[in-house]
């Protein structure tokens, strides 16, 4: 059975997956997605190398998983239209996720929650600033932090 690797006008399924992978895992805490994501990308790294154009889907999940990216949360009343603004900007290097349920399970939200204000944790390596209130704030800290790099 022939296994879908190259990436056309459309990204590879697999390339898609590692990507899903690596986004998933560090999202939810599982570090066995994000090394199944890596083990995936190791073993695609000598076509990417040898073609890149044909593997730009590759590329990309490569470089979120090698350059520092940030892990942004998003909680409260507004969090969708926060998020929905955020993501209007070109932000590759973010894994974003939001919820507006002040009862939310998912760890990634617990504690977050304040009622009649929508929160904007910025973190990296599960490490967050003080959250700020506006996405203008937010994208002020991540572009200018990505400048100084």
């Amino acid at each position: 059975r022939k296994m879908e690797t190259q990436d056309n006008v459309i990204n590879s399924s697999n390339s898609i997956m590692c990507r899903n992978l690596f986004v998933l895992g560090t999202l939810c805490g599982k570090p066995e997605w994000i090394a199944s994501s890596k083990n995936m990308l190791v073993k695609m790294q000598e076509q990417i190398n040898r073609s890149a154009p044909w593997y730009s889907g590759w590329a990309q999940v490569a470089l979120l998983i090698q350059e520092v990216y940030y892990e942004v949360i998003i909680c409260g009343e507004n969090a969708r239209s926060f998020y929905m603004e955020l993501a209007s900007y070109y932000l590759p290097d973010c894994i974003m996720a939001y919820s507006e349920n002040k009862n939310d399970a998912n760890s990634l939200f617990k504690s977050r929650y304040e009622d009649g204000k929508t929160g904007i944790y910025i973190c990296r390596n599960n490490s967050c600033r003080q959250p700020v209130y506006s996405v203008r704030d937010a994208h002020e800290i991540i572009s200018g932090e990505r400048t100084t790099i």
